[in-house]
């Protein structure tokens, strides 16, 4: 049998999942202001909402670049290995100048609000176009778009040229030097007080520092600490509404079976899914009812 479908329908079919525990999703990326011919790398991890853990419900997690009028720059899907997976994307010159929104969610997500979905600033400047005028937060945005760009967030930049430690909520960081050159091997060393706060997973990016300063990235203390639209429940409120499956095993798709001439049966039609290649894929499924849906 094969599962076709992101959404299911009916109130009945969701008993099984209405009680599975609410995701939330934080992207670690290495930059907040970046150039074109750049890359954005990226880790995502998925999160429990109830015991704030790694989550092991979505194998699949979906991230976005956003512009203000709503186009998407790239789309990418990510495989989660025990909550954490991670890409990069190249920002390539046909990328106009401006601020743009980066976005991650899973599809079991989609059951909750917007505000759900994790949401940060990221400037990118085209030196070859004459755009950069776009680089203005637009004032036009409403305030419960997902498209608010340029809001005061928390975080804090900062500009280290008297040493070489820098000091966080939970350790120091030591560097080997205070600068370093092209390509460049960097060394650090992690030193804490308190041990227990040093074991974690961690995401390491070294970068020029610019002169112009960038939007604040969100950290993971900050991200634990804000409350979603449905913070005080540990599942989603399931309804007659719609509901997005949570990718247990790996993405889902959805097809529908359609007649060519008006009339004809389309109940109970076996259909082949086949993906070719070395560890190839294949399944038939059969479709149910008049309307050509696959189960």
């Amino acid at each position: 049998m094969v599962q076709a479908q992101k959404v299911m329908e009916k109130k009945e079919q969701t008993e099984g999942v209405s009680m599975l525990p609410k995701e939330r999703v934080f992207v670690h990326y290495n930059a907040s202001f970046l150039l074109t011919g750049e890359y954005l790398y990226y880790q995502v991890y998925c999160i429990d909402s109830g015991s704030l853990g790694f989550s092991d419900l979505s194998k699949v997690a979906y991230v976005e670049l956003v512009g203000k009028s709503g186009e998407v720059v790239f789309r990418q899907k990510i495989i989660l290995e025990h909550g954490r997976g991670g890409a990069d994307f190249f920002i390539p010159t046909a990328v106009p100048s401006g601020v743009y929104k980066l976005v991650a969610f899973t599809n079991w997500m989609r059951n909750g609000p917007i505000s759900d979905f994790f949401q940060a600033d990221v400037t990118i400047v085209n030196p070859y176009r004459e755009d950069l005028g776009q680089l203005q937060p637009s004032s036009t945005i409403k305030k419960d778009s997902l498209l608010k760009f340029g809001e005061e967030s928390q975080g804090v930049y900062v500009s280290n040229e008297t040493n070489s430690s820098i000091l966080s909520n939970s350790f120091q960081i030591s560097l080997n030097k205070q600068y370093f050159g092209k390509r460049e091997k960097v060394s650090f060393s992690l030193n804490s007080e308190m041990k227990e706060k040093m074991y974690g997973n961690y995401s390491v990016s070294v970068r020029k520092i610019d002169g112009v300063l960038p939007p604040a990235q969100p950290s993971f203390s900050d991200f634990k600490e804000i409350g979603t639209g449905s913070e005080n429940r540990k599942e989603y409120a399931i309804g007659n509404h719609d509901v997005y499956l949570p990718e247990l095993r790996g993405e889902l798709f959805q097809g529908r079976v359609e007649a060519l001439k008006e009339g004809s049966s389309i109940g109970d039609l076996k259909v082949a899914v086949s993906i070719p290649g070395e560890d190839y894929y294949f399944y038939v499924a059969r479709t149910r009812y008049k309307r050509g849906i696959l189960f």
